[in-house]
């Protein structure tokens, strides 16, 4: 709470006070939900890696 107290005071000295609450929306739009959307993508890549690796060595040694 104090921390988005303070953030806020930081913002109003650099904004305009009707421009901070959408900036802060805007925000944590941006850093918050890029890196879930790059956290997804990456996890989604390494699953589909190692379920292609884990297909080869079942192929292998099915030989």
């Amino acid at each position: 709470m104090l921390r988005r107290s303070a953030t806020r005071c930081f913002y109003s000295l650099i904004l305009p006070s009707a421009v901070v609450g959408v900036f802060v929306v805007l925000l944590r739009l941006i850093l918050y939900y890029s890196n879930l959307l790059i956290g997804f993508i990456a996890s989604f890549r390494i699953v589909k890696r190692e379920a292609a690796n884990q297909q080869v060595e079942l192929e292998e040694e099915a030989v």
